[in-house]
């Protein structure tokens, strides 16, 4: 369950719109704990000078509005009116054209339109109006890429429509705040009417902090097991058309099979594995995870034959093509194993297996006889994937121990199956994009 998504914005990438409101939000909330005349107070201030000045007059007046809108967030939202059925109707006929203009890339449309006053009730079955537009403003920083500033706007939409969760769980994800993501997960994992899809975003996300801490990792795979299969029983009973994305229900399974995995149920994973490829046949994940459980606990030969039809169905994870690229290897069959390798190195997976992908591709190389530094270029790759690595010195110099025809040269480190167990559940790609349009039918948005 590795994430393959946009990294960390860190200080030193943050672009003057992005770190003036980081500074922003934390004036605000200085100004709200009364410190605002505190020489913290002032120390933030003056940080908020040099990107003040690098950002366009949009930008400037952006973050005049994030200003405006931090205050009237910490005063219960923008002011709410009493409106009649036809106010209520023009609301909404603006909030269609803004609507269109955000479409069309004009995002500061949609957070001016949100400033208004807002009708002080829908009739049902609406959705509540201030979760609404705090819904929207949290939607409008998610687009600009800021989604700290996005998160704190869905926590307030969150506060009146608690199935929301899971997308204030996204965005903190997004803006590596680990603390509040790992709060909010198992806010989620603990909540017996949250909706399937946020619990298989929630345990994606607590695998992505715990996947290098064994005992951490086993025993959230003995919680989540019961869960996962609480989860699975509630979205097959949803009817297709109501779910709030299409393949819900099999990343969940796949969760499932890999907490099964992780703590030793093989059999258990088997019988999951078995019944799922019954009902999708060509779903690459799927051969792919079944042919993990049999490589690493029974039929090497299965397990090699369920990779491979992984791969016929066009798998994009790096594991299948790096275990038999491993398989190749072993058989002295150095032309398909860098072949294999080389594209394992492009497909997704953890930075350690597409470094043992590299690694692979140097070796076969220089058994091959091929150009040293075209073998060191793979090694340096590997190595900055996985720094610290000692297999990677070694294997560098029994290369160049062999480019150099030197008399004694040491034997290569390449284990027959790679250790990293990386099942190929699938991270959720930007889900706050993929159900948008789903919440907002349920919030009745424009």
């Amino acid at each position: 369950m590795d994430s393959g998504r946009k990294l960390r914005i860190m200080p030193q990438d943050l672009t003057p719109v992005l770190e003036y409101a980081r500074h922003l939000v934390a004036l605000h909330k200085l100004d709200m704990q009364g410190k605002n005349e505190s020489a913290e107070a002032d120390s933030v201030r003056d940080e908020m000078d040099a990107p003040w000045y690098a950002m366009t007059t949009q930008e400037q007046e952006r973050m005049g509005g994030l200003s405006a809108d931090l205050y009237a967030l910490a005063e219960g939202g923008p002011p709410s009116v009493a409106m009649n059925e036809q106010q209520i109707k023009t609301w909404k006929t603006e909030a269609e054209d803004c609507k269109k203009q955000y479409l069309n890339g004009d995002i500061d449309a949609w957070l001016a339109f949100c400033r208004k006053p807002r009708p002080n009730s829908f009739p049902p079955p609406c959705g509540n109006p201030t979760s609404v537009v705090h819904f929207l403003q949290a939607r409008c920083w998610d687009k600009f890429g800021d989604y700290e500033t996005a998160a704190i706007f869905m926590q307030a939409a969150e506060k009146t429509d608690p199935q929301l969760a899971g997308l204030v769980l996204d965005l903190f994800h997004h803006a590596g705040n680990r603390d509040e993501e790992r709060r909010y997960a198992n806010r989620i994992l603990n909540d017996s009417m949250s909706k399937p899809v946020f619990i298989y975003v929630a345990a994606c996300y607590l695998f992505g902090q715990f996947n290098r801490m064994k005992s951490q990792r086993e025993s959230l795979c003995n919680r989540l097991i019961p869960i996962l299969k609480e989860a699975i029983k509630r979205e097959q009973l949803t009817p297709h058309g109501e779910r709030d994305l299409p393949d819900t229900e099999m990343n969940l399974l796949k969760s499932l099979g890999f907490c099964f995995e992780l703590v030793g149920k093989d059999n258990e994973a088997m019988m999951l594995y078995d019944q799922a490829l019954e009902l999708h046949p060509n779903d690459p994940d799927l051969w792919l995870n079944r042919g993990i459980v049999l490589l690493y606990f029974r039929n090497d030969l299965a397990g090699y034959i369920d990779l491979q039809k992984a791969i016929q169905y066009k798998s994009n994870r790096c594991l299948p093509f790096l275990v038999l690229a491993t398989k190749e290897f072993q058989a002295n069959r150095f032309g398909e194993s860098f072949q294999l390798a080389r594209t394992a190195s492009e497909k997704e997976g953890t930075n350690e297996l597409v470094s043992l992908a590299h690694q692979l591709i140097a070796i076969s190389l220089s058994m091959r006889d091929q150009n040293i530094e075209w073998v060191l270029d793979n090694f340096k790759l590997a190595e900055k994937l996985d720094p610290g690595n000692s297999t990677i010195a070694h294997n560098r110099a029994v290369a160049i121990a062999r480019a150099e025809k030197q008399t004694h040269i040491e034997p290569w480190i390449v284990e027959k199956k790679p250790q990293i167990i990386n099942i190929a559940t699938a991270q959720p790609s930007r889900l706050s994009d993929q159900v948008l349009q789903h919440m907002e039918q349920v919030m009745s948005v424009a």
